[in-house]
């Protein structure tokens, strides 16, 4: 594939089915923008962010992390948002489908696990936790609680708020649910030696720490591109790389 033809990739559309990749930014020179599903505003909620690379000057994404010779379908796999997502995706599918038989699913087991760290946590502290709205945690507990894994009780400092509280039962599957959770990190990191995985781990736990930092940054400019970024729409006219002189 030539360094045109993958320069060239964009989406086909702006919704829902676009496919995320490299697209071009017209009004900035000839900027790879690279593109985040799930992340961002507008419909979609696509954000285009900088690669750094810029055609007919510096090697264009594709060809520094892929190489020649790579098929543009193998190309996408290797873009850092699209292996985030992907694995991200496949591993809750696949602890949805080992915890299917028990009748619960990864969120679910996620709230219990911080219970099981700490018990008694309001909805509020574990909707922090784990970085949804708090009505999506309510509704997580009512399947919980009718479950008969978990029961509230009222926060004796504040009327307004519920303590959420493991049931016997949970304490006695522990082994059950921490089986499960060993048996997706066995598959995740199979063919990989101990020093890989150990490598492996430490890169993406510093990954976590950079974003975190950006999250809580007061301001954006301090982590983000000094230049600004043009939002592509359906209308607009996406220039071509060209890596010719």
């Amino acid at each position: 594939m030539s360094t045109r033809s993958a320069c060239n990739t964009r989406w086909a559309s702006i919704g829902r089915s676009a496919v995320p990749g490299l697209i071009c930014d017209a009004d900035d020179g000839g900027d790879l923008l690279a593109v985040d599903p799930g992340d961002g505003p507008g419909r979609g909620g696509r954000r285009p962010r900088r690669t750094g690379a810029r055609c007919g000057k510096t090697p264009c994404i594709h060809k520094r992390i892929g190489g020649g010779g790579m098929s543009e379908h193998k190309q996408q796999d290797l873009e850092p948002g699209f292996i985030f997502q992907r694995v991200a995706r496949q591993r809750l599918r696949l602890s949805d489908k080992r915890l299917a038989p028990y009748n619960l699913t990864s969120a679910q087991v996620f709230l219990l696990n911080w219970l099981l760290h700490k018990d008694g946590l309001t909805q509020k502290e574990l909707a922090q936790r784990l970085t949804v709205g708090t009505v999506a945690v309510s509704g997580m507990i009512d399947r919980l609680e009718s479950a008969g894994l978990v029961f509230r009780t009222e926060d004796p400092n504040d009327r307004r708020a519920k303590k959420v509280w493991l049931k016997e039962s949970v304490r006695t599957n522990r082994a059950l649910l921490s089986g499960i959770a060993k048996e997706i990190n066995d598959v995740s990191f199979m063919g990989m030696s101990d020093d890989e995985i150990r490598t492996l781990l430490g890169l993406m736990d510093k990954v976590r720490r950079n974003l975190a930092e950006a999250l809580d940054a007061d301001d954006p400019s301090k982590w983000v591109n000094e230049q600004p970024i043009h939002w592509v729409t359906a209308a607009s006219q996406v220039a071509r790389c060209d890596p010719s002189p």
